[in-house]
C-alpha cells in the first residue's frame, strides 16, 4: 500500500504539473493576442526577420 500510495501521488503531482503548464501556455497565449490587438493592420502584415514573414502570416501558415 505505501508503494502505490507514492506511485499515485507521483502521477497527481505529474497531472498537477501539466495543468499549470497549460495555464501558463494560455496566459502567454492571451498576453500576446493582447499585444497584437494593439497593432495596426500595416504592422501585422509587415514582412519580419523571425517566424515565416508577418505576424498574420505566422499566426495562419501550417508546416
Amino acid at each position: 500500500m505505501y508503494l502505490h500510495g507514492n506511485i499515485l501521488l507521483l502521477c497527481h503531482i505529474g497531472v498537477l504539473k501539466v495543468i499549470k503548464f497549460f495555464e501558463y501556455n494560455w496566459q502567454v497565449r492571451d498576453e500576446w493576442l493582447n499585444w497584437c490587438n494593439q497593432l495596426t493592420t500595416e504592422d501585422l502584415l509587415k514582412e519580419r526577420l523571425g517566424g515565416v514573414g508577418s505576424i498574420l502570416y505566422t499566426f495562419f501558415s501550417y508546416y
